[in-house]
């Protein structure tokens, strides 16, 4: 049961970390800036959604299985926030 559960937490830490490199990659061509590296949009975009996911699973308590698409929203919304053109930075 315990093996299972690990399982399930690295496939959504892998997902999410996949889903913050193309939030990074996207927001570094939508951007209005330049100047700023490719390299520094993906860890911008892994840093929040990985950011954003385990705000959510601290905030929330919920299971990672019951409520996943919520997990999922929240860590790409601050995914966003976190790109320098787009959001707080």
């Amino acid at each position: 049961m315990v093996r299972a559960v690990s399982g399930a937490i690295s496939v959504a830490i892998l997902g999410v970390t996949i889903a913050g490199v193309i939030i990074g990659v996207v927001g570094k061509f939508l951007g209005r800036s330049e100047d700023m590296p490719l390299w520094v949009a993906i860890l911008c975009g892994v840093g929040g959604a990985l950011g954003g996911w385990f705000f959510y699973g601290a905030i929330s308590g919920d299971d990672v299985q019951e409520s996943a698409w919520l997990g999922w929203l929240v860590a790409n919304v601050v995914a966003a926030l976190v790109l320098p053109d787009h959001g707080l930075g």
